[in-house]
């Protein structure tokens, strides 16, 4: 028996009228009275008892009643937990750098890979990120900042070289190692601690920059003619940004972490990790 003859009985017992259940339910009228026709057969019984202005139930109509809604109640119940079973969801925070040299293009391919993962992306500070995976508010976090702790994953999925950039290209003693030359023109995207410390230890003429961001686009925005600017290579590759590179000091690489807690429950974030790492440990 198809279920919808129940939805349609329960439907003509609640208007009493077959032209109204027809037109609530999208149907003929001709339609509606095949399906009760087809249920009274079923169960060998007469459900309605037709007068000439109303439509009562018969005994046995009032009888199938509670079995009625109990059977397509569980049918939408069913429905809607084979759906869900289907759909998974995933709550990601990233800090604005990672968000804007990782994840920003990371989620459209994302998207395309899991066409059932629907995704709500915030960005947060450090801080926050971690205080968020730690309290089970977010499943997973994107940062250019090394986190350590016993109840968090971390997977590298991004990296590149970090380089001195200029938007003329002339030459900019100050930015050899060892020298102390003004630092007024320095925009410093602030990427993370560890970062930080080893450009300000190792050129001294980053020390006291003009700016401070965490946003790679709006240090390039700030850029005086004659300004200099670390950047990952493969991110201003990928913008096909007009900047000159610097001869330089090594500086060391930047990665973007993922990091997910130990226990998270959401059974498709490891093959998600794996798939984000897939995306190109070189930024590509």
């Amino acid at each position: 028996m198809d279920i919808r003859f129940l939805s349609t009985f329960l439907e003509v017992s609640n208007t009493r009228h077959f032209g109204k259940a027809a037109e609530n339910l999208y149907l003929t009228q001709a339609a509606v009275s095949a399906r009760i026709k087809l249920l009274e057969e079923f169960f060998n019984v007469k459900l309605f008892t037709r007068h000439r202005n109303s439509i009562q139930l018969t005994p046995a109509g009032e009888l199938l009643i509670p079995y009625a809604k109990q059977l397509t109640d569980t049918l939408k119940e069913a429905q809607h937990n084979v759906i869900d079973n289907k759909v998974h969801y995933l709550s990601v925070a990233s800090t604005s750098c990672a968000q804007e040299i990782y994840f920003a293009n990371a989620l459209p391919k994302l998207a395309g890979q899991y066409p059932d993962l629907h995704v709500k992306s915030d960005i947060l500070s450090s801080d926050m990120l971690l205080r968020h995976l730690l309290e089970h508010t977010i499943d997973i976090g994107f940062s250019t900042e090394y986190f350590k702790s016993d109840e968090i994953e971390k997977l590298a999925v991004w990296q590149s070289p970090l380089s001195f950039y200029t938007a003329q290209g002339q030459r900019h003693e100050a930015f050899s190692e060892g020298e102390s030359g003004s630092s007024a023109n320095y925009v410093h995207i602030e990427y993370s601690i560890a970062v930080s410390e080893s450009v300000f230890k190792q050129v001294k003429a980053t020390r006291h920059p003009k700016l401070r961001t965490p946003s790679p686009s709006v240090g390039v925005q700030a850029l005086s003619d004659d300004g200099v600017i670390l950047l990952p290579d493969a991110w201003v590759s990928e913008q096909a940004l007009q900047l000159q590179k610097l001869e330089q000091p090594e500086i060391a690489p930047l990665n973007v972490f993922a990091y997910w807690r130990k226990d998270c429950e959401l059974n498709l974030l490891p093959e998600i990790t794996k798939y984000c790492l897939g995306l190109g440990l070189t930024g590509q």
